[in-house]
Formats: C-alpha cells, sequence, structure tokens
C-alpha cells in the first residue's frame, strides 16, 4: 500500500510538472512572436553575375600551319605531304625512289629533302619520330632477314640525317614497320 502511494505520488508531482513547463512555454512562445521582427524577412536574391566570354586566342599558326608554310615548295612538286592535326602533325615522304630496292642508303637528290624536314621542326616542340616502311615484296638477304629490318634500317638511315638538323638529338627516335599500315595497294 506505500508502495502504491509512492508511485501515486511521484506520477502526480510529474504530471505537476509537466502542466507547469507547458504553461510557462506557452507564456514564452507567446513572448518570443511580439519579438522583432513582427513578420518575416522576404529574401531577394542578387542578379547572377555571369563570367565574360573568354576572349578569342590571338590567330597564332598552329604547328601544322608552320610546317605546311615551311614546306610548302616540297608539297608543291609532290615530294611531301603535311597531314594530321595540329598536336600530332605527319610528314609523310611520299617515297617516290628515296631508297633503291632492298637498300637502307638515301639517294643523294633526297638528303637535301630530308634535311629541310629536319629544319622544318627544329623550332617545333615535341618529340619528331621517324617510321620507316617497305612495300609486301619479301625480302630474304643476309642484311635484311624481312621487310621489318629493311624499313627499321631506313627509318635509322632518315633519322640520322634528320638528326643533324635537329639541335637536341634526344627528341628524335626511328621504327621500322615493314609492310604494316599499307596506304595503298
Amino acid at each position: 500500500l506505500a508502495a502504491a502511494v509512492a508511485i501515486v505520488a511521484v506520477l502526480g508531482a510529474f504530471v505537476w510538472d509537466v502542466v507547469g513547463l507547458n504553461t510557462k512555454s506557452d507564456d514564452l512562445y507567446a513572448r518570443m512572436l511580439t519579438v522583432p521582427p513582427d513578420h518575416m524577412p522576404k529574401i531577394q536574391r542578387a542578379a547572377i553575375v555571369q563570367p565574360l566570354p573568354p576572349s578569342p586566342p590571338p590567330d597564332q599558326p598552329t604547328t601544322l600551319d608552320k610546317l605546311r608554310t615551311f614546306l610548302k615548295p616540297e608539297i608543291d612538286q609532290g615530294l611531301v605531304a603535311v597531314l594530321g592535326t595540329p598536336s600530332t602533325p605527319i610528314v609523310r615522304i611520299l617515297n617516290k625512289g628515296m631508297f633503291p630496292s632492298g637498300s637502307a642508303t638515301v639517294q643523294p637528290q633526297f638528303i637535301s629533302l630530308l634535311e629541310r624536314i629536319g629544319t622544318a621542326l627544329r623550332d617545333e616542340k615535341g618529340p619528331v619520330q621517324v617510321i620507316g616502311y617497305t612495300d609486301n615484296q619479301p625480302i630474304r638477304t643476309v642484311r635484311f632477314p624481312s621487310n621489318f629490318q629493311l624499313s627499321a634500317a631506313r627509318a635509322q638511315a632518315a633519322q640520322d640525317i634528320i638528326g643533324h638538323t635537329i639541335d637536341d638529338k634526344s627528341r628524335i627516335t626511328s621504327e621500322g614497320r615493314g609492310e604494316a599500315d599499307p596506304i595503298g595497294s
């Protein structure tokens, strides 16, 4: 019986505190409503500032443009073609007799062409890769057991000549591809 009376007393005290706290909070909430601001502020956003469009780049020639301009006489003669993109230009020598059949010796009339290409590439940035090819006629000699070795030797011969005109010879490499990637039948 004493325990039941104690529980009822604790429960009564709890209800008394909750009601008293609720009454005090109602008064507090009513006073808070009268504190400035008496209405909700209106949010206005500033106009979005658009950045100015970037100014167009100055009309500077690309590497491709520079090579085409420099090698224009050779292009007009049908000796070379300048292809590719500004980031990856390709100078293709239209190999009409540059090497004798089965040989990796550059014909004398092509030495000045290779030197001119090297001069055109000297002031450009980046690596220079000389890639040599052959036709699909098989070769089997002691010096060139296959078209791959012949194309690698031809690329090396062209690299040596071009390398004389490029100041930094570490920029230039050569590679032979034999009859791979044909541009014609």
